[in-house]
């Protein structure tokens, strides 16, 4: 049996002050908003199932999450099959080979959608087949845990500026000509006005130049420990929750502090200033810019009926420390899912962050899911919060075929009336 609960909660806007949340359990094929993310659930059958949560930024944040989500969601239905039939193969180059393609269709549509509007998004999908099979697939800061036993384990790429594998990976994809440096935050970056985006310190060494934070030397990244000695001694915070929180250890004080050697982590590290993500799904003059990729992550797992996935955006994650899910994931999931968002309010409350009416989140959406593998069926499919925040399902689907041919021609030809506008 699997059991599936998902949950999105908007944050709160002057044009909406009090969203509702949405909460789905175990329903057929739906897809649902909030005010930045999109969440789906593909539902093929009762063993074979698809679940997609999308993050969305700019201006236009929930038009790129929802667009991208949609058109990943359908593009799976059609390609369903093949996937099946090359997972239960163990056919792991075909399976990637067509996932990659979705994801690099899935630009191009936004590309052609949304290109003259600023933005992007991130997105992770999880594949399940016969209940066993599961591959999980990323572009972005969307994240997914699988808790098995007393395991946990990341079945996510984490495609950040500070994380040195996508440096390493960046470095011998790029020529050094034209590589950009992987900075500390937005420090000494000012926008095309002057006018600073990030803190301004005068270096020895950098004067007011942006300080990096790796280097490739002899094909081998290394962090630049000077650097990182640099940092510390400023008063910029390092070891904070700026992305998903990693690397971070609890001292007898309970004061928390960045474990030694990942001085570097969670600092709000940049593409040259101009992005968090090494990989992201539209932001497209900066990723030409900045030489970044659609590429996404992928993982294959076989799994067993001890297992629970927990998947969601930096929205959610943010405030947790990944030790502390395990001990609220019993019972069905539409309970997990809400003694979760009880407990993400109460650590919101804890740690100062803005909610309106002690119920609703300034921050960013709150989405996340919860997937059980060999669970017992779910007695309700619809739980209500203690504080009766109401909680929604919906049922709806707005399916349109796309042409998959047509989106790569239509790619093709924008990117060409790029490349003469330029000449």
């Amino acid at each position: 049996m699997i059991d599936i609960s998902l949950l999105i909660q908007p944050h709160c806007s002057k044009a909406e002050p009090t969203p509702n949340p949405v909460s789905l359990s175990n329903c057929p094929t739906v897809h649902t908003s909030g005010s930045k993310d999109h969440i789906f659930n593909l539902n093929i059958s009762s063993t074979d199932k698809c679940i997609g949560i999308f993050d969305g930024t700019g201006p236009i944040a929930k038009e790129y999450a929802k667009t991208a989500g949609s058109f990943i969601m359908e593009s799976l239905q059609d390609e369903w099959n093949k996937i099946r039939k090359y997972i239960l193969e163990d056919n792991q180059e075909k399976v990637n080979s067509i996932i990659k393609g979705l994801f690099e269709m899935t630009d191009e549509y936004l590309d052609i959608r949304l290109s003259n509007e600023h933005g992007g998004a991130s997105g992770l999908i999880i594949i399940i087949v016969d209940s066993i099979y599961t591959v999980v697939a990323n572009v972005g800061n969307v994240s997914c845990l699988l808790f098995n036993n007393e395991n946990i384990t990341h079945l996510w790429g984490e495609h950040l500026a500070d994380n040195i594998d996508e440096w390493e990976l960046y470095c011998k994809r790029i020529p050094a000509s034209k590589r950009k440096q992987f900075i500390y935050n937005k420090i000494n970056i000012k926008d095309t006005d002057g006018t600073p985006l990030g803190p301004i310190i005068n270096t020895k060494k950098y004067k007011t130049k942006p300080i990096p934070i790796f280097e490739y030397k002899n094909k081998t990244a290394s962090v630049i420990k000077d650097n990182v000695a640099l940092m510390c001694s400023t008063s910029i915070p390092l070891g904070g929750n700026e992305t998903v929180r990693r690397h971070l250890i609890s001292t007898d004080n309970d004061e928390m502090l960045v474990a030694p050697g990942y001085e570097h982590r969670n600092t709000g590290a940049t593409v040259d200033g101009k992005i968090k993500l090494t990989r992201t799904m539209g932001h497209f003059q900066i990723k030409k810019s900045c030489y970044l990729n659609t590429e996404p992550s992928i993982f294959h797992t076989k799994i067993t009926s001890d297992s629970v996935f927990v998947l969601g955006t930096d929205g959610f994650f943010n405030l947790w420390n990944y030790e502390d899910i395990p001990q609220y994931l019993t019972g069905v999931s539409s309970n997990i899912v809400q003694t979760l968002y009880n407990k993400t309010m109460e650590h919101a409350v804890v740690e100062d962050y803005k909610i309106f009416n002690n119920r609703f989140p300034v921050w960013d959406d709150i989405t996340y899911a919860v997937i059980k593998l060999g669970a017992d069926p779910p007695v309700e499919i619809v739980n209500n919060d203690d504080n009766d925040t109401p909680i929604v399902n919906k049922h709806t689907m707005h399916r349109k075929k796309k042409n998959n041919k047509k989106i790569r021609r239509l790619g093709r030809q924008r990117r060409k009336r790029r490349r003469n506008a330029r000449r």
